[in-house]
């Protein structure tokens, strides 16, 4: 599995920008991770502040300087302005997995948006990391992350559900 991402991997679709995050985006941040809605199935603090957002950013970065994890603001091609944001993260290269999260703000929602994102993310992690599977984590009662996993053809692994937790995979054909 190829970790290496230098320069950082911009990625687009129809209607998005998938580029790096910024020490500018820290309001946006700042109002993404402290949303209750985005935070409902989350386990992370309610809110943040401007520090913890500048911080959340720097540590962010430094994952992608050593090849940790890829971290995306999604913006469209004609605004800079943080929509939400999708990731792959917990890199093993003995089996070639990494895990996929994402995030919208409420505004975005139900809007196929973040379809897009994951489409994009997916032939990433496919064809430029060369992973063989794409795992995710999502809690019992968010469908609609549930139903837009599904319909990218992540299945459920059955015997591996943690408390309220289920647990997903995408394999690589």
């Amino acid at each position: 599995m190829h970790t290496d991402f230098y320069p950082f991997p911009s990625l687009s679709t129809n209607r998005l920008l998938l580029r790096e995050l910024q020490l500018t985006d820290d309001v946006a941040i700042q109002a993404l991770r402290s949303n209750a809605d985005v935070n409902t199935y989350l386990e992370r603090p309610a809110a943040i502040d401007l520090a913890a957002a500048r911080q959340f950013i720097t540590s962010t970065n430094n994952r992608f300087a050593n090849a940790e994890g890829l971290y995306w603001v999604i913006t469209t091609p004609s605004s800079s302005q943080l929509m939400g944001t999708i990731c792959l993260w917990n890199y093993q290269p003995a089996d070639g997995s990494v895990e996929i999260g994402y995030e919208l703000m409420p505004k975005y929602q139900r809007q196929g948006f973040m379809q897009e994102a994951i489409a994009a993310v997916i032939t990433f992690a496919f064809t430029r990391i060369q992973a063989n599977v794409i795992k995710a984590e999502v809690d019992v009662s968010n469908q609609p992350s549930i139903k837009a996993l599904q319909k990218h053809g992540f299945t459920e692994i059955p015997h591996q559900r943690l408390h309220e937790i289920l647990h997903f995979e995408l394999r690589n054909k």
